[in-house]
């Protein structure tokens, strides 16, 4: 265990760190993370690690069911890239966002995957075969790990466009008055 992430992280940072999320071989085959705190004796001297391992399971039923649109998705990545939510259940915990990148000519996916790596929030339009979307993303606080939203665009333009055919609709009825 010394050279274990978890053990050797918040010694390095001298704080809580949260461990890469990993599937628990043996434990309950379930996605987890680790969070470790050093704790100091009453001379400053660290004496222990703590750990406690938590269960990601609730984390995928939370964000991979956000419905802000009927085709929206979420997407949610460790700091290392790795896929953590995804609605492609196949790419979870099998996918790391660098390899997907580095096989990609499409430069709107290379600059939302560095964003989102380096831990920037923000949006940007995609084209993923002929279907354009805005993807919403943003850091998730003491993590590094980094969350999506991705919308096609013609769901967030169908009501402006419905309305814009109402509008026509009326100006020809008027016109035949």
């Amino acid at each position: 265990y010394p050279s274990q992430e978890w053990f050797t992280k918040p010694l390095e940072l001298d704080a809580g760190y949260w461990s890469e999320p990993y599937v628990d071989e043996g434990g309950g085959e379930m996605l987890m993370t680790t969070y470790s705190l050093p704790l100091r004796d009453a001379n400053g001297n660290v004496a222990a690690v703590i750990t406690a391992d938590i269960s990601l399971d609730w984390l995928n039923d939370l964000v991979g069911n956000i419905s802000v649109y009927p085709h929206a998705f979420s997407v949610l990545l460790s700091r290392s890239g790795q896929v953590m939510v995804c609605p492609v259940e196949t790419l979870v915990m099998n996918t790391n966002i660098k390899d997907i990148q580095a096989n990609s000519d499409n430069e709107s996916f290379k600059d939302l995957s560095n964003s989102m790596l380096s831990g920037k929030s923000g949006n940007i339009k995609i084209k993923d075969r002929g279907v354009s979307s805005q993807v919403y993303f943003s850091p998730v606080e003491r993590t590094g790990w980094s969350m999506s939203i991705v919308i096609p665009e013609s769901e967030i333009y169908a009501s402006i466009r419905r309305i814009g055919m109402i509008v026509k609709l009326l100006q020809i009825s008027r016109s035949e008055e």
